[in-house]
């Protein structure tokens, strides 16, 4: 059994369901303006990217085995969140990166065709990362599951750097440009 660990990324959902997942421990952190036992109230900015990117600062010297990254409201982009959490659980395969969203799409390094425009090709350079794929598939919804190996494929320096693309604002380009990256970001 793999010992994993949720970081849900809230504004003001419902997050009941986190009790419905077994053997996890989670942080909750709220965005939100409503308060939430024993959540961590941090500013509402860059929507989960800064929520993912503040956790793994935050925890670089002292990560889980494995985390699972998810917005407060899941199921939006995995109706069988729960179910596919578990499975992973319970699992003995080694898995270093997995999306849990079950919408898998593709874009090119301009956000085509959902959201074109996206500055993806900017923010590569400035993370020094070269996406070399034509397409880009991610998971909608920017929810996966990552291992602390993968997670220690970057220095702490690139995530302070990365965070800073989504510090300033509630809905900047750069937090959809992560949720297309993720993937490339953690495997080198």
């Amino acid at each position: 059994m793999k010992k994993l660990h949720i970081v849900v990324s809230r504004y003001n959902e419902d997050i009941s369901w986190v009790s419905k997942i077994e053997n996890i421990t989670f942080d909750i952190f709220n965005k939100g303006s409503d308060y939430i036992k024993n959540s961590k109230i941090i500013p509402n900015v860059g929507r989960e990217a800064h929520t993912y990117l503040y956790y793994i600062i935050e925890n670089y010297d002292n990560l889980p085995e494995y985390v699972c990254f998810l917005q407060g409201n899941p199921f939006d982009h995995s109706q069988n969140m729960i179910f596919n959490i578990n499975n992973f659980i319970n699992c003995d395969t080694e898995v270093d990166f997995m999306y849990i969203s079950e919408n898998l799409i593709k874009c090119d390094i301009n956000g085509s065709p959902h959201h074109p425009g996206l500055p993806i090709g900017d923010v590569c350079r400035f993370l020094n990362k070269e996406v070399k794929d034509d397409l880009i598939e991610f998971g909608a919804g920017a929810q996966f599951i990552v291992s602390k190996k993968f997670i220690l494929n970057n220095e702490i320096d690139f995530y302070k750097k990365s965070i800073s693309i989504v510090d300033q604002n509630i809905r900047p380009l750069g937090a959809y440009v992560f949720e297309r990256l993720w993937g490339f970001i953690f495997n080198r």
